[in-house]
């Protein structure tokens, strides 16, 4: 369930998710410190990887048309969206970048 965090599309994926993790993380990280960062990595992680698995259980089924199983789990965007969601919830007025 972890590995599927380190998933990309591509390079162009990857260096916007590394993007988002250096502004945000770099920033939740001084606030909060590494370890504090590194426990939302891998809560993201888990609580993208068990939406993928629901999704697919009582979904799929449902969606003939899209690829059902053969979807990949990209858990990587989670993880980029939790640290935004979590950065605005903290600084709601500071400016992102």
């Amino acid at each position: 369930m972890l590995t599927s965090s380190f998933s990309h599309m591509d390079l162009k994926h990857l260096f916007n998710n590394m993007v988002g993790l250096y502004f945000f993380g770099s920033s939740i990280a001084r606030t909060f410190g590494p370890g504090f960062l590194f426990q939302l990595y891998v809560t993201g992680a888990l609580t993208g990887s068990v939406f993928y698995l629901a999704e697919k259980i009582f979904l799929a089924p449902r969606k003939e048309v899209f690829g059902g199983w053969k979807t990949p789990c990209l858990v990587s965007d989670f993880l980029s969206y939790s640290y935004i969601i979590y950065y605005s919830e903290i600084c709601p007025n500071r400016p992102t970048i």
